[in-house]
């Protein structure tokens, strides 16, 4: 029997990266506060003083603050007994939740957090722009007829699949099969779900949207914290679970449009389908303890000491005493329980985790979005696809350090995104790999081979350098010649010229004297030139030119020429692909994460915009002292310069 994955999965965020790019609590810019258009609680940044300025009008302002995450092996033993069910019940709800033992205290920054997980219509938008992938269930309810045909084709082709045959052959085939949006299967709800929480989307594909849409997923600090505030309880409407305002019962537990218990169901901040709506995929780079390992082992020890599990015989403690949570980075934290939901899933503190790859009915997501403009999209790109072998050693992009413009298109009122516009750079976390790296060695390694300073996202076609949408690693090559490349078109001249020399006195019917062959051969195995032209991609025809002033970088043979300082630019699948002039960068001591800045100017003419960005390379990790700061421009044409509707801090 063969088993066919739903959506194969491309795990591309390391969980050595930490939650720096996933952007954890954490992790946000000190200033981020500092560079925001301010708005109270609850409000969108559309509603203060940013009028002129579009962004999404249910995006809703979470503001600073501390959140409890996890819990107390003893708080929890009494927090299941108020649930008021039997033993047996009890130990398998212990199991289930016992990822989130140990509690820890988190800081967040201030950020925005959808008012409802994203919608049916919001991402049919991302989809046909995009031409991304569907939810299956558009295909599967909301084209009926199609599925009907495919029938017969279907249970043939599958046969040899365990599992859902209809969802494996929509994984396989989802780009020739047509889709819709499907009717409601509510009665009391007429019409089709556009409306209704889009689900059966992935992590990547929930990534995606995020990073179409120039935000990300939250983290599970911020969703809690926006569940919770600051005030630690166990469930929206406060501890005991039977006090839920909510009707249920068959009529009730079905899926609703997105707002339909309103406040009911709303955290502290106004979001709101916190609980009963659909569960909701978290940004963080996996499933891991909330706390240290010596932490989680004694809370273990102490929810195994109860009465619950003195009969080690007994068949359901014998699976809680032996289990233990899966942490993996390919797997993916949920929350919020969906609108069947009972009992320990509606807690706020429940994970629920998921395979990245998995695709469920009930299974959605909501956006957030991080103060800094342009922050998000380049996170959420980081986490779907970037090469970050580009890096040596633990240098990675210091999202902290991060800067960029953007802008929305928008419709109904703000409610739907339309289009997303954004340039976004973000510096790497370090130069060199040792303490001893100074201003002299970092020109000289420069010099040698371009250094990765920065990476960019850009959603708009470049100018200058010369570039397409999509996300690149900017190098700095500092001018001059390698030494060893000077030295090796020196010889390697000399003996191609005195090899034409030969040439040209044999024609002429003169002989080279003994002596003379031996001390070229003599020559040729001293110097080992050509393997040193080649590195830098000289030919033997340039060497005997006589006058090198250029190396070409690989992969790509992009030509550099070695009279001035050069920006490069190397696309995500390793090749360089454009070069521009520069300056090298300025070494101070009075730069810290957070003073990156973004400015645009009009280019003569009308013929787009040059954004300037500068921003600073520590020497060496933790470093707290010299930084080279880059000032890199970039170009945008005429078709993309959007004047003063941009978004820079």
């Amino acid at each position: 029997m063969r088993r066919i994955v739903p959506h194969k999965a491309s795990f591309y965020l390391s969980t050595t990266l930490g939650l720096g790019l996933c952007l954890s609590a954490t992790a946000q810019s000190k200033s981020s506060s500092e560079k925001s258009p301010k708005t109270a609680a609850g409000e969108s940044i559309s509603a203060k003083a940013n009028d002129e300025i579009a962004f999404p009008s249910e995006m809703l302002r979470v503001p600073k603050g501390k959140v409890a995450l996890g819990s107390d092996a003893k708080d929890y033993i009494k927090e299941l007994e108020t649930i008021g069910r039997t033993s047996r019940s009890q130990i398998n709800d212990m199991r289930r939740c016992m990822s989130e033992l140990g509690e820890s205290t988190v800081p967040v920054e201030a950020f925005y957090l959808g008012k409802f997980p994203v919608t049916n219509e919001q991402y049919k938008i991302f989809v046909e722009e995009t031409g991304s992938r569907y939810p299956f269930d558009w295909w599967r309810h909301g084209r009926e007829d199609s599925f009907r045909e495919h029938l017969q084709k279907m249970n043939e082709e599958m046969k040899d699949v365990e599992g859902s045959k209809d969802l494996f052959y929509w994984q396989v085939h989802w780009k020739e099969l047509p889709y819709a949006i499907p009717e409601s299967k509510n009665s009391s709800v007429k019409g089709t779900m556009e409306k209704f929480p889009v689900t059966w989307v992935s992590w990547d594909d929930a990534v995606a949207f995020a990073a179409w849409a120039g935000m990300r997923l939250p983290t599970e600090a911020e969703w809690v914290y926006a569940a919770s505030g600051q005030e630690r309880r166990n469930y929206l409407w406060g501890e005991d679970p039977e006090e839920i305002p909510i009707k249920r019962g068959s009529r009730y537990d079905r899926p609703w449009p997105v707002g339909h218990w309103s406040e009911k169901a709303a955290g502290p901040f106004g979001q709101q389908d916190m609980v009963l709506g659909v569960y909701e995929w978290m940004g963080d780079a996996g499933f891991f303890s909330l706390v240290d390992t010596k932490e989680y082992e004694k809370q273990r020890k102490a929810l195994l000491k109860d009465k619950r599990f003195r009969d080690k015989d007994d068949r359901d403690v014998k699976s809680i005493l032996n289990y233990r949570p899966k942490w993996s980075g390919n797997t993916k934290i949920t929350k919020g329980g969906d609108y069947g939901g009972t009992g320990v899933v509606l807690r706020i503190q429940t994970r629920v985790p998921q395979e990245a790859y998995q695709v469920r009915e009930r299974l959605g997501f909501r956006l957030a979005k991080s103060d800094v403009p342009a922050r998000d999209i380049l996170l959420s790109r980081i986490a779907l696809d970037y090469d970050m072998t580009v890096f040596s050693g633990d240098r990675k992009p210091n999202i902290e350090d991060q800067v960029g413009m953007e802008r929305y298109e928008l419709a109904d009122e703000g409610r739907l995104i339309t289009g997303y516009h954004a340039v976004s750079l973000v510096p790497v976390s370090y130069a060199g790999d040792s303490k001893k790296m100074n201003e002299a060695k970092w020109n000289e390694k420069a010099t040698n081979a371009p250094q990765p300073i920065a990476t960019l996202m850009t959603t708009e076609k470049l100018s200058t350098p010369p570039a397409d949408p999509g996300l690149y690693t900017i190098y700095f090559r500092h001018l001059g010649m390698p030494e060893e490349l000077t030295k090796a078109v020196a010889a390697g001249n000399k003996e191609l010229v005195a090899e034409e020399k030969a040439k040209e006195a044999a024609k002429a019917g003169k002989k080279p004297s003994s002596k003379k062959k031996a001390d070229e051969k003599d020559d040729a195995k001293k110097s080992n030139w050509r393997a040193v032209t080649k590195k830098y991609g000289i030919t033997d025809k340039e060497v005997l030119a006589g006058e090198v002033n250029f190396v070409r970088i690989k992969p790509g043979d992009l030509k550099v020429y070695t009279d001035r300082h050069q920006f490069l630019l190397r696309n995500n699948t390793g090749q360089f692909t454009s070069a521009w002039d520069g300056e090298k960068g300025v070494v101070t001591s009075k730069y810290s994460d957070g003073d990156a800045t973004a400015a645009i100017i009009p280019v003569e003419g009308g013929e787009g915009e040059i954004a300037t960005f500068t921003l600073g390379v520590p020497q060496y990790e933790d470093s707290k002292g010299k930084v080279y700061k880059y000032v890199v421009p970039v170009t945008l044409p005429a078709e993309s310069a959007a004047g003063s509707s941009w978004r820079t801090k």
